[in-house]
């Protein structure tokens, strides 16, 4: 069996990158371990439209809602955030109307050919790449020669592994557990993030509410370092914890719970020989926030993107454009997030508080938060007050307000 585009993984990455090659005309194979695609819990997860506005409205993506709207809280302060950045709900899930099965679907309709249950993958090298693919399906052995693959199969990814890229020693390592449902007594798109080093040590909480009714609150803690206790612990003393989350709670029905892990590295390169690596395989994800959906578009769209445009031109040239368009575009952010997130495991309690009071003042002062975050050498005053009030933090409100 040959084809153009082999994808190993049916998460977001590759099933946005099958969507994209099959809609360019690319002969595209996607293969999945699990007898499903994508997340195995219905969940929620929220993203920053930056950079994936067009891929999104080109691929006509699944969006289940969007805001500009969040309440940050520290344990003595609160501030909300009006932001010219619109904030993407997603759901995930196997529902029909959830981002994997709708992006399937239109992948499947461009001529996409998906097989799942696909065990023991085994990628085998030659001199240019990877020469064939062979995986076992119902007892039977198959191989698929393909003239480029697309590694999209997450954190563990044995693309990757099987590849000589390797991992640098830096490295953060999140977890979440939370849950989606229905009823959550609080206004619709009005993302609510909580910090508060006591009961939530290198992690933060946080619940949104969609105008479909359909809510989401979660945890995301740093496991960078083993902590003793799962995940789920830290969500449940929180909310035990806090009678303001306890009383959103209240009336809450139809609960489905979710819990996930993923890890952001860094590589030398994300490419090698006829090989691109995506998404979490490529450890393109957020290391404060743990967030990798936008990341995910992202890299599928533009590995598939960058296959079309220089399918003939051979594939160093293809891996030459994918890496570039990644140094342009995700990999300054990783880098800035890396060190935010040793400013970030630092903090106190009294830090979240004059973050969240600083935030306050500047805004009261300019008219826009964004645009006093994106160039505060424009705005003078509010810039010195800043740093005499809180000097480290001004670099951590930069990246906090571009993630929300």
């Amino acid at each position: 069996m040959r084809c153009d585009v082999l994808i190993i993984g049916a998460g977001i990455s590759g099933l946005v990158a099958a969507q994209k090659a099959s809609k360019e005309g690319l002969e595209t194979i996607l293969i999945e371990k699990q007898p499903f695609v994508g997340f195995p819990y219905r969940k929620i997860d929220i993203t920053e439209d930056v950079g994936i506005k067009d891929i999104v409205d080109e691929l006509k993506l699944r969006i289940l809602d969007r805001s500009k709207k969040s309440k940050w809280i520290s344990p003595n302060n609160s501030f909300i955030l009006n932001s010219k950045i619109v904030d993407l709900f997603i759901k995930r899930g196997g529902d029909r109307d959830s981002f994997e099965r709708t992006a399937l679907n239109r992948a499947l309709s461009f001529g996409c050919e998906l097989i799942m249950n696909a065990g023991s993958i085994n990628l085998k090298y030659g001199c240019n790449g990877v020469s064939e693919v062979s995986f076992r399906k119902n007892g039977k052995r198959i191989a698929i020669k393909p003239s480029v693959i697309i590694g999209a199969d997450g954190s563990r990814s044995n693309v990757l592994a099987s590849s000589p890229l390797k991992k640098r020693k830096k490295h953060v390592y999140l977890e979440g557990f939370g849950i989606t449902a229905e009823n959550l007594d609080m206004p619709s798109g009005l993302t609510h993030i909580f910090f508060d080093e006591y009961v939530l040590p290198g992690g933060y909480f946080f619940l949104s509410k969609s105008s479909k009714g359909l809510g989401v609150a979660s945890v995301a803690m740093n496991y960078s370092e083993p902590k003793g206790i799962g995940v789920d612990t830290y969500f449940w003393d929180f909310v035990t914890y806090n009678k303001y989350v306890r009383d959103i709670f209240r009336k809450s029905s139809n609960k489905k719970y979710f819990v996930g892990g993923c890890e952001s590295f860094e590589l030398d390169r994300r490419s090698y020989k006829n090989v691109l690596l995506v998404g979490n395989a490529a450890g393109l994800l957020d290391p404060l926030f743990g967030y990798g959906v936008n990341q995910a578009i992202y890299s599928g769209y533009w590995a598939a993107k960058a296959i079309k445009e220089n399918f003939n031109g051979g594939c160093e040239k293809v891996c030459e454009e994918y890496e570039m368009e990644l140094g342009r575009s995700l990999l300054p952010d990783i880098k800035s997030g890396m060190k935010m997130r040793l400013v970030f495991d630092s903090l106190k309690n009294r830090h979240f508080d004059r973050l969240v009071s600083t935030l306050n003042n500047i805004s009261s002062e300019v008219e826009g938060i964004d645009d006093f975050l994106n160039n505060p050498v424009k705005y003078p005053l509010p810039l010195a007050k800043s740093l005499i009030r809180q000097p480290r933090l001004l670099g951590l409100m930069r990246y906090i307000t571009k993630m929300f």
